[in-house]
């Protein structure tokens, strides 16, 4: 598994996403999502910069406000 497989892993694990959820985030098919988590495939670089805008943005930002 690549470093950028492993990172985007446990983004998903820690938020508690689907695969599903996550190729609705950012665009990419539910294959291309696959690939990426498995090292089969690494993005190109413009595609690993738009999923870490995403990630940043909806999977690491809290998802409940905490008073």
């Amino acid at each position: 598994m690549t470093e950028f497989g492993r990172r985007l892993k446990a983004v998903i694990r820690e938020k508690g996403l689907s695969q599903t959820q996550v190729c609705s985030m950012t665009g990419k098919s539910k294959a291309s999502i696959s690939q990426y988590l498995s090292g089969m495939q690494l993005p190109a670089e413009k595609t690993q910069t738009e999923i870490a805008a995403v990630s940043y943005t909806h999977l690491t930002l809290p998802t409940k406000l905490e008073v």
